[in-house]
């Protein structure tokens, strides 16, 4: 639904870890990739937040 949005990933007590470019969702295991300046980065859905 957002792939190629920017995103924010952020740990559950909200600071801020990365910023990047979501590429891809898999439902499955509820885990979303982002690309970002290191590289492509697999995290929990509940931790990434549109910004863009």
């Amino acid at each position: 639904m957002f792939v190629g949005y920017l995103v924010e990933v952020r740990s559950l007590s909200g600071v801020v870890r990365f910023t990047g470019e979501m590429v891809s969702y898999d439902k499955t295991h509820g885990t979303v990739t982002v690309v970002t300046e290191e590289g492509n980065r697999d995290v929990y859905l509940r931790e990434v937040f549109v910004i863009g």
